[in-house]
């Protein structure tokens, strides 16, 4: 209700009227204290004048904002904007005005009204009357002040004594219960901090003391953690050796076992050439009994040829008789001896076969024996990778030695047979053209041909036995040589490995030990120099302590 009738009291009410009603009011109001001033009276009416003058002004202000908006229409703005513009003329004009006048009022005040309510303040003559009214005053105030003295009450002089007193009493014993706990918070505190100092003193030494310590890691890290790194790096590099020497070693005692074994296979191989050779040099041996079987027979065909060297001589005498038949024999002679040249000439030919052929298998197997060697000789150094070709050496120096065997038997053989052949046919050719008249050439010839036969068995089977010897002493000696070089050498790479080995752990011990002894002695120094800093730091920190 009322705020609908304050709204319908300002929205009946126009902007210009409420300024003029504001500012006809302040300068009322303005005009009062104005004359209020020059009498000298109601001093705090004046006093207050100009706060009034500026609360009207505020009041002004808001209302003429009120007036400005309940006119204004939110759909119609174009229209009610003159409204709104007339309060906020009201508005700012009536906060305008006062605060002016309230301005003015209290410069007015200060310069013009001051002085005049002093003067209005002293009379202008004094009379009896002044005087027995200051007096009666004088009277009213020692009676007060008199009962403000003697008098039993609190308000007294005499009771604010009493009340002092009492307080004074409280305020002592309060004074000296709190002295004894100032006392005793101090005893407290005293102990406190001076186990704080204690403990404060004592850290300050570790922290002292753990700084020294830091900066002798540090300067010891500076100056040794090159050479504990070099050190550290050389002990990595000498572990990452004896790896690699370890590995070394255990390939090379695996080569060594591999060539142990193959040399093991090669002893197999020379024994069983050895048996090889021993069952030629039985065959040899039987050959050789068949051919001392030989003069045997022959022996036994002594009578025989006795017999015909008789029918020779008693030939000899019918010679004369057999001159046209040997005239006619002379012409079948030379193709005799054209026959006999050409056996004798193949015979030759067999053996002169037989004889290179076993010395070139005498030659190619020194020559394989000689490789052999060369190869078992460098196969020393390097066993691991030369054994394969030291079996395949002695396999092909084996398989070599059975094929030349092998074929000077078989050209033995070939040329025996074709010998026989040659012989066979040179008797059938000799018995066909030559009557019994030559059984005496027949004779010779076969006596010429038993005797060539048993020469050249007998070079034969000295030149066979010659070169087996010759091969086996070749073969034995190969071996011996090769082992013996294979264990020298092994030897020799073992001992140059275990004298390198204990040099460069000689080397390492004496290296270690010499940069161990170093560490040390610069330890033991900076240890040294480590104590005197912290017992001159002590002995500053006592005397720090004592000063």
């Amino acid at each position: 209700m009322i705020s609908q009738y304050l709204e319908g009291a300002l929205r009946s009410a126009s902007a210009g009227t409420m300024t003029e009603l504001f500012i006809w009011v302040m300068l009322a109001l303005f005009a009062m204290a104005i004359i209020q001033g020059k009498t000298g009276k109601h001093g705090f009416f004046v006093e207050h004048a100009p706060a009034v003058l500026v609360s009207l002004g505020i009041l002004g202000t808001f209302i003429g904002i009120v007036i400005g908006l309940l006119d204004f229409n939110a759909h119609d703005i174009k229209s009610s904007i003159e409204d709104l513009l007339d309060g906020l003329k009201t508005a700012f004009i009536t906060s305008l005005v006062g605060m002016t006048l309230s301005i003015v009022l209290k410069a007015l005040d200060a310069w013009w009204f001051e002085p005049v309510r002093g003067k209005a303040e002293q009379p202008d003559s004094i009379t009896p009357e002044h005087i027995y009214g200051v007096m009666s005053r004088q009277e009213k105030l020692l009676e007060a002040l008199n009962h403000s003295l003697a008098g039993s009450e609190e308000g007294s002089v005499a009771g604010q004594l009493k009340l002092l007193r009492s307080d004074m009493g409280d305020f002592r014993n309060g004074l000296d219960r709190g002295q004894h706990e100032f006392q005793d918070k101090l005893f407290k505190q005293l102990v406190l901090f001076s186990e704080m100092l204690a403990q404060s003193a004592t850290e300050t030494v570790i922290n002292a003391l753990r700084q020294v310590i830091q900066d002798f890691n540090k300067h010891l890290v500076e100056q040794f953690g090159d050479n504990f790194k070099a050190l550290n790096e050389s002990v990595g590099k000498m572990l990452d050796w004896q790896e690699q020497y370890k590995q070394h070693v255990e390939v090379l005692e695996a080569r060594i076992e591999t060539a142990v074994r193959e040399l093991e296979r090669t002893a197999t191989a020379n024994e069983a050439i050895s048996r090889s050779l021993t069952t030629s040099e039985q065959s040899i041996g039987s050959i050789s009994n068949h051919c001392q079987n030989i003069p045997t027979a022959i022996g036994q065909l002594e009578p025989v040829l006795q017999v015909n060297q008789h029918q020779i001589q008693e030939l000899q005498r019918h010679l004369d008789v057999f001159i046209a038949m040997r005239d006619k024999a002379t012409s079948a002679v030379p193709e005799l001896q054209q026959h006999m040249d050409t056996l004798s000439k193949a015979l030759s030919d067999g053996m002169q076969g037989v004889i290179s052929t076993m010395h070139e298998g005498s030659i190619e197997f020194g020559r394989s024996v000689d490789l052999t060697n060369t190869a078992l000789t460098e196969a020393s150094h390097v066993i691991s990778s030369q054994t394969e070709q030291i079996n395949e050496t002695m396999k092909d120096a084996a398989q070599e030695f059975g094929s030349s065997v092998r074929g000077t038997l078989e050209s033995m053989l070939n040329n025996s047979k074709v010998l026989e052949q040659q012989m066979g046919l040179a008797i059938e050719q000799a018995s066909g053209s030559l009557t019994e008249t030559f059984k005496q050439a027949t004779g010779k010839i076969q006596d010429s041909l038993t005797s060539t036969v048993d020469a050249a068995l007998n070079t034969l089977r000295s030149t066979v036995e010659g070169n087996l010897s010759q091969t086996e002493s070749l073969i034995q000696g190969s071996a011996n040589r090769t082992m013996g070089a294979v264990e020298a050498q092994v030897r020799e790479a073992t001992e140059r490995a275990n004298a390198s080995l204990q040099a460069q752990l000689n080397a390492m011990d004496q290296a270690i030990g010499r940069e161990l002894e170093k560490v040390f002695r610069e330890m033991g120094s900076a240890l040294a120099t480590i104590s005197r800093r912290i017992a001159d730091d002590h002995a500053e920190l006592v005397s720090r302590m004592r000063s």
